[in-house]
């Protein structure tokens, strides 16, 4: 309560952030304007950017990533967040470590194939969260996502559908004619 009154009532010149993994789960009076003015999605990173994220972790502990395919491992870890793939690395150091050898390309696929990401695990809510046509580039045909601007303009009866279990998740909006 506290906190929402400062954001309410600052005058100090400051710029609060804040993250969540489920927005959907934070009260209005906090997302209301005048406390977090903008709401930002950050999609999962493209494949040339989870080769660079590989290249990271691995330089971060001593490893030349040169002696990597970046490109195979950033293919083989679509739909994978960042944090994934930093375990992923770590996962094949402490393996390789286990195996008295430096890590290796094999070890790192050893790992891509144990993990599941949480795009697979969490995928309804993700379809939920993701705000713009470009965000759905990761969900296939037929998951009822919006691919354009204008996706609904002739249903009004449906302001957001997505697959929930064997069921079709809807938020709806009320009709209107104009």
């Amino acid at each position: 309560s506290a906190f929402l009154t400062w954001m309410q009532e600052k005058s100090a010149k400051v710029f609060v952030a804040a993250t969540a993994n489920r927005i959907d789960l934070l009260p209005a009076e906090l997302l209301r304007k005048g406390r977090f003015d903008q709401i930002f999605f950050l999609d999962l990173p493209t494949e040339l950017e989870r080769g660079q994220i590989f290249s990271v972790h691995l330089h971060k502990r001593g490893v030349d990533a040169t002696k990597f395919d970046l490109n195979v491992l950033a293919k083989s870890t679509k739909n994978w967040n960042g944090a994934e793939i930093e375990q992923c690395v770590v996962s094949a150091m402490v393996e390789a470590y286990a195996k008295d050898k430096p890590v290796d390309e094999d070890e790192l696929f050893i790992q891509i194939g144990r993990i599941v990401p949480l795009a697979t695990t969490m995928a309804e809510s993700m379809l939920v969260f993701a705000p713009h046509a470009n965000s759905w580039r990761r969900f296939v045909s037929q998951s009822y996502a919006p691919v354009a601007p204008s996706w609904g303009v002739n249903n009004r009866s449906v302001a957001l559908r997505g697959r929930r279990g064997n069921g079709l998740l809807a938020l709806r909006t009320t009709a209107r004619d104009d």
